[in-house]
């Protein structure tokens, strides 16, 4: 870790030549200004897919009739509508103030990676985009929730945050071959910032995993990192590959895929329910998911019939006994540790919460108050 003094943050600002940096970048997106402000990389946006993580997490079956799903779902939808409605009409990226900069151990390449990072939502996600319909919503993500799981338990906008990131930066870097290098620094930030916590608990070390094997940025240092994560949560990783390999972008149609960090979400939360009812046997043996991959392009859906699960177009991606799926075994999770998962247990660092943390931890070292000017509060995207 960089080997410096927190009290000399205001003389150092890795940031310094970001601003300028950003706002070349984001000039082919109309509409998003850039800003230095608070104390952490955001963006503020309205994000017409995210925002079903939080309307899900909201809106809960539990308070419906079980045999009314149809009326369910389409409170969901309307209540997403509404948060939608309710974001800002422009979208701003900001990056952290001078001081908060200065106060952390983050180096320029990481720093302009989490500005990427969050730039990257606003491309990836469809900031301020078109507000889906509710056959979209239901085509995509709807027929496939379950009106019996509690969402809301396991912390849903949460996993909605790791897998919107599994997509995004891949997808920038499709889009943009020349920042890759910039999010393997800040991947190397935050394994730094986790080095501690890292091997400890099973439920973070999954969500750790996850991350890493979604975003797939490889080198010696991330090889390392990854063989310290328990064995039962690269397992689980692996057992679900077949559902979060979806996130992987093809090609730069954001709008066709900006779903996608909402179902594989909604989807793996539904299959760890599943786990607890069925382990997956020990040989490694396992039936496979067979729910397909979500992204269906048919239009016969009924949403009156609730309990549709429907197949998918490329049913052999995902419903069959996949490799991943028979490796699964090695080293099973235990029940306990996934309804720790599920019952809202377990983070991994992003841009956003990596320096929330190090501004937080090092600002106690100062003999003052640490002023970081914040303008207009920001929404921030992370939907918490």
């Amino acid at each position: 870790m960089t080997n410096y003094d927190p009290k000399n943050y205001h003389k150092r600002d890795p940031l310094s030549f970001a601003k300028g940096a950003f706002e070349g970048l984001t000039t082919m997106l109309p509409g998003i200004s850039v800003q230095r402000q608070g104390g952490t990389f955001a963006i503020s946006a309205s994000f017409p897919w995210l925002v079903f993580g939080r309307a899900i997490q909201d809106v809960r079956g539990k308070d419906f009739d079980s045999s009314d799903k149809a009326k369910w779902l389409k409170a969901i939808y309307q209540d997403a509508q509404y948060k939608f409605q309710s974001s800002p009409d422009d979208a701003t990226l900001y990056l952290p103030a001078p001081s908060a900069a200065g106060v952390t151990t983050i180096n320029a390449s990481a720093g302009v990676g989490g500005g990427i990072h969050e730039a990257g939502h606003a491309i990836c996600d469809c900031a301020n985009g078109r507000f889906p319909t509710y056959a979209e919503f239901y085509t995509h993500v709807g027929r496939h929730l379950d009106m019996t799981i509690p969402y809301h338990e396991s912390n849903l906008p949460k996993w909605v945050n790791v897998t919107a990131d599994m997509r995004l930066e891949p997808g920038m870097s499709l889009a943009y071959p020349e920042v890759e290098h910039r999010f393997h620094s800040i991947q190397s930030w935050c394994h730094e910032l986790e080095s501690e916590g890292r091997g400890q608990e099973v439920p973070s070390d999954f969500l750790m995993a996850l991350r890493d094997s979604g975003k797939g940025w490889v080198s010696d240092e991330s090889k390392a990192v990854y063989a310290e994560y328990k064995q039962e949560a690269r397992d689980l990783v692996d057992y679900l590959k077949p559902i979060w390999a979806e996130l992987k972008p093809k090609d730069t149609d954001w709008e066709s895929s900006a779903h996608l960090p909402v179902y594989v979400a909604v989807e793996v939360i539904n299959a760890l329910h599943k786990m607890l009812k069925e382990p997956p046997p020990e040989d490694g043996k396992g039936k496979g998911k067979g729910k397909g991959k979500g992204k269906c392009k048919g239009k016969g859906e009924d949403p009156t019939k609730p309990n549709e699960q429907g197949d998918d177009n490329k049913p052999n991606e995902q419903g069959d006994d996949s490799k991943p799926q028979q490796e699964a075994g090695k080293s099973p999770m235990s029940l306990n540790d996934i309804k720790r998962l599920l019952d809202g247990e377990g983070k991994a660092l992003d841009p956003n919460s990596a320096m929330k943390q190090e501004v937080n931890k090092n600002k106690k070292q100062l003999d003052h108050e640490l002023y970081i000017p914040n303008g207009s509060k920001p929404i921030y995207r992370k939907l918490l």
